[in-house]
Protein backbone atom coordinates (compact mmCIF):
# COMPACT_ATOMS: atom_id res chain seq x y z
CA UNK A 1 0.00 0.00 0.00
CA UNK A 2 0.98 3.28 -0.98
CA UNK A 3 1.51 6.28 1.47
CA UNK A 4 0.05 9.68 0.11
CA UNK A 5 1.39 12.89 0.79
CA UNK A 6 -1.26 15.45 1.96
CA UNK A 7 -1.89 17.88 5.29
CA UNK A 8 -4.32 16.35 8.23
CA UNK A 9 -6.99 18.26 8.92
CA UNK A 10 -5.25 19.42 11.91
CA UNK A 11 -2.48 20.97 9.80
CA UNK A 12 -5.47 22.90 7.86
CA UNK A 13 -7.01 24.29 10.64
CA UNK A 14 -3.79 25.20 12.66
CA UNK A 15 -2.62 27.16 9.65
CA UNK A 16 -6.15 28.68 8.90
CA UNK A 17 -6.35 29.45 12.72
CA UNK A 18 -2.87 31.28 12.08
CA UNK A 19 -3.50 33.44 9.48
CA UNK A 20 -7.37 34.69 10.54
CA UNK A 21 -4.92 35.56 14.16
CA UNK A 22 -2.72 37.71 11.71
CA UNK A 23 -5.84 39.57 9.74
CA UNK A 24 -7.30 40.38 13.18
CA UNK A 25 -4.36 41.89 14.09
CA UNK A 26 -4.11 43.67 11.37
CA UNK A 27 -7.66 44.52 11.54
CA UNK A 28 -7.09 45.89 15.02
CA UNK A 29 -4.04 47.65 14.42
CA UNK A 30 -5.50 49.75 10.92
CA UNK A 31 -7.75 52.21 12.46
CA UNK A 32 -5.35 52.64 15.41
CA UNK A 33 -2.49 53.28 12.74
CA UNK A 34 -5.05 55.60 10.67
CA UNK A 35 -5.92 57.59 13.32
CA UNK A 36 -2.24 58.48 14.50
CA UNK A 37 -1.75 59.58 10.59
CA UNK A 38 -4.44 61.91 10.68
CA UNK A 39 -3.53 63.33 14.38
CA UNK A 40 0.22 63.61 12.96
CA UNK A 41 -1.37 66.05 9.59
CA UNK A 42 -3.30 67.80 12.19
CA UNK A 43 -0.14 68.58 14.10
CA UNK A 44 1.76 69.59 10.86
CA UNK A 45 -1.26 71.76 9.66
CA UNK A 46 -0.86 73.50 12.93
CA UNK A 47 2.80 73.95 12.82
CA UNK A 48 2.11 75.36 9.21
CA UNK A 49 -0.40 77.98 10.76
CA UNK A 50 2.25 79.14 13.18
CA UNK A 51 4.74 79.51 10.73
CA UNK A 52 2.13 81.84 8.34
CA UNK A 53 1.28 83.88 11.94
CA UNK A 54 5.03 84.46 11.61
CA UNK A 55 5.37 85.24 8.14
CA UNK A 56 2.10 87.51 8.34
CA UNK A 57 3.16 89.48 12.08
CA UNK A 58 7.22 90.52 10.03
CA UNK A 59 5.09 91.73 6.81
CA UNK A 60 2.49 94.08 9.17
CA UNK A 61 4.51 95.75 11.83
CA UNK A 62 4.56 93.07 14.37
CA UNK A 63 0.76 92.18 14.24
CA UNK A 64 -1.07 89.69 14.21
CA UNK A 65 -3.18 88.30 11.88
CA UNK A 66 -6.47 88.06 14.50
CA UNK A 67 -6.99 89.14 17.92
CA UNK A 68 -8.17 92.93 19.44
CA UNK A 69 -7.30 96.50 19.64
CA UNK A 70 -8.45 99.86 20.53
CA UNK A 71 -11.16 99.39 18.00
CA UNK A 72 -12.51 95.88 18.79
CA UNK A 73 -12.31 92.15 17.50
CA UNK A 74 -10.72 91.72 14.37
CA UNK A 75 -9.68 88.41 12.43
CA UNK A 76 -7.52 89.15 8.84
CA UNK A 77 -9.83 87.47 6.31
CA UNK A 78 -7.03 87.35 3.55
CA UNK A 79 -4.78 85.43 5.80
CA UNK A 80 -5.75 82.13 4.50
CA UNK A 81 -5.57 82.67 0.69
CA UNK A 82 -2.30 84.73 1.19
CA UNK A 83 -0.27 82.98 3.49
CA UNK A 84 -1.77 79.12 3.82
CA UNK A 85 -3.56 78.34 0.57
CA UNK A 86 -3.42 80.64 -2.50
CA UNK A 87 -6.13 78.43 -4.33
CA UNK A 88 -8.72 79.77 -1.62
CA UNK A 89 -10.57 83.03 -2.54
CA UNK A 90 -9.48 86.34 -1.28
CA UNK A 91 -11.81 88.44 0.98
CA UNK A 92 -12.21 90.96 -2.00
CA UNK A 93 -13.81 88.25 -4.00
CA UNK A 94 -16.38 86.96 -1.16
CA UNK A 95 -17.72 90.55 -0.98
CA UNK A 96 -17.94 90.67 -4.95
CA UNK A 97 -20.02 87.64 -4.65
CA UNK A 98 -22.15 88.47 -1.10
CA UNK A 99 -20.65 85.69 1.04
CA UNK A 100 -19.43 85.97 4.21
CA UNK A 101 -15.76 85.59 4.48
CA UNK A 102 -15.35 82.07 6.63
CA UNK A 103 -15.23 79.33 6.02
CA UNK A 104 -12.97 79.46 2.78
CA UNK A 105 -14.23 77.54 -0.59
CA UNK A 106 -10.66 76.41 -2.05
CA UNK A 107 -10.38 74.82 -5.05
CA UNK A 108 -7.90 71.74 -3.41
CA UNK A 109 -6.97 69.97 -0.35
CA UNK A 110 -3.95 72.15 0.39
CA UNK A 111 -5.92 73.36 4.01
CA UNK A 112 -8.01 70.74 5.13
CA UNK A 113 -8.46 68.61 7.42
CA UNK A 114 -7.25 65.02 6.88
CA UNK A 115 -10.73 64.09 7.41
CA UNK A 116 -11.64 65.94 3.85
CA UNK A 117 -13.42 69.23 5.39
CA UNK A 118 -11.69 72.65 5.33
CA UNK A 119 -10.20 73.72 7.92
CA UNK A 120 -12.46 76.73 10.16
CA UNK A 121 -10.24 79.19 12.15
CA UNK A 122 -12.06 79.80 15.17
CA UNK A 123 -10.66 83.43 16.82
CA UNK A 124 -10.92 83.14 20.61
CA UNK A 125 -10.29 86.70 22.10
CA UNK A 126 -9.90 85.28 25.85
CA UNK A 127 -9.44 87.81 28.77
CA UNK A 128 -9.27 85.21 31.35
CA UNK A 129 -7.75 81.79 30.89
CA UNK A 130 -9.82 79.09 29.09
CA UNK A 131 -9.87 75.49 29.22
CA UNK A 132 -9.98 73.46 26.97
CA UNK A 133 -12.77 70.91 28.25
CA UNK A 134 -15.19 74.39 28.36
CA UNK A 135 -14.40 74.74 24.48
CA UNK A 136 -16.86 72.32 22.33
CA UNK A 137 -14.84 71.94 19.26
CA UNK A 138 -15.43 69.70 15.78
CA UNK A 139 -12.59 67.87 14.57
CA UNK A 140 -11.40 70.47 11.77
CA UNK A 141 -11.67 73.91 13.86
CA UNK A 142 -8.49 75.14 14.71
CA UNK A 143 -8.86 78.14 17.85
CA UNK A 144 -6.40 80.73 17.93
CA UNK A 145 -5.90 83.03 20.79
CA UNK A 146 -3.71 86.38 20.61
CA UNK A 147 -2.40 87.14 24.34
CA UNK A 148 -2.27 83.68 25.37
CA UNK A 149 -0.04 80.71 25.68
CA UNK A 150 -0.34 77.17 26.13
CA UNK A 151 -1.35 75.81 29.37
CA UNK A 152 -1.51 71.92 30.03
CA UNK A 153 -5.10 72.21 30.00
CA UNK A 154 -5.95 75.36 28.25
CA UNK A 155 -5.12 78.74 26.63
CA UNK A 156 -3.68 81.18 29.51
CA UNK A 157 -4.22 84.54 29.42
CA UNK A 158 -1.35 86.49 29.08
CA UNK A 159 -2.99 90.11 29.24
CA UNK A 160 -0.80 92.99 27.37
CA UNK A 161 1.14 90.48 25.67
CA UNK A 162 -0.21 91.39 22.18
CA UNK A 163 2.62 89.62 20.41
CA UNK A 164 1.80 86.44 22.10
CA UNK A 165 -0.43 83.64 20.65
CA UNK A 166 -1.79 80.30 21.42
CA UNK A 167 -3.70 77.87 18.33
CA UNK A 168 -4.95 74.43 19.32
CA UNK A 169 -6.76 71.81 17.75
CA UNK A 170 -8.40 68.88 19.09
CA UNK A 171 -7.14 65.50 17.66
CA UNK A 172 -8.90 62.24 17.18
CA UNK A 173 -9.31 60.74 20.21
CA UNK A 174 -10.56 63.91 22.33
CA UNK A 175 -6.54 65.02 22.92
CA UNK A 176 -5.89 68.67 22.42
CA UNK A 177 -2.74 69.86 20.25
CA UNK A 178 -2.01 73.17 21.08
CA UNK A 179 1.11 75.55 19.84
CA UNK A 180 2.51 79.15 21.25
CA UNK A 181 5.16 81.32 20.69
Amino acid sequence: MKKRNAFTIIEVVLVLAIAGLIFLMVFVALPALQRSQRNTQRRQDLSRISSAIIDYSSNNSGDLPFGSDEVGEYFDVDFVPKYLDSSCRSETEYLSNGLSAYPYSCSNDSFCDPSGNEYIIVDMDISVSVGFDFIDADINEIYVSDEARCSSNGFEFLGGSRSKYAIATVLEGGAWYCLDN
